[in-house]
């Protein structure tokens, strides 16, 4: 169960989430490579591999769409893409309720944990984006930033990004 607990060293809240260690790797560790399937779930073609897209920015007859996946359906030919991490840090279904263990308080992990897939090609650079492409990442950031904070049991959204093994990137 991902939970908050209070550092008072640090005088800050941490999120500890035990089940981020099952999700899948393709980097090296201390212990050799991970087994792979080669096969990313954030690659045109694969959406179905993640959980339906929350926002969807398309373009049509030079239109921009903006569209989110429907249960059943996966839209295809995106720009940018966000969908809920299969290995979420928190969930918006924890009950949050505390519990305090002498020093330790601890509060259950509500919240959302999403993965903003800034192009289909997303080996690629950001700073090598057209002005376009990077106005619509960008574009997603500040609309799931907004509608995350509107959620009356988020208190703080965080944007990072991920870029490679140095990271902590996974495939999921």
């Amino acid at each position: 169960m991902t939970e908050l607990r209070r550092d008072y060293l640090a005088e800050r809240w941490v999120i500890v989430a035990k089940e981020r260690g099952m999700r899948p790797s393709d980097f090296k560790s201390k212990g050799g490579l991970h087994p792979s399937s080669g096969v990313c779930p954030f690659c045109p073609g694969n959406e179905h591999m993640t959980p339906p897209a929350t926002l969807l920015y398309l373009e049509r007859g030079g239109r921009l769409i903006v569209e989110a996946d429907r249960d059943s359906e996966r839209l295809k030919d995106w720009l940018v893409r966000v969908a809920p991490n299969l290995y979420p840090a928190l969930r918006p279904e924890m009950d949050p309720a505390g519990r305090c263990d002498g020093f330790l308080v601890c509060i259950g992990g509500k919240g959302v944990h999403e993965v903003i897939i800034e192009t289909s090609n997303h080996s690629a650079h950001i700073h090598k984006l057209d002005d376009h492409h990077l106005n619509l990442v960008f574009k997603a950031y500040a609309e799931r930033f907004m509608a995350l904070a509107s959620l009356p049991y988020v208190r703080y959204v965080s944007l990072f990004r991920n870029y490679g093994e140095a990271a902590g990137a996974s495939r999921s």
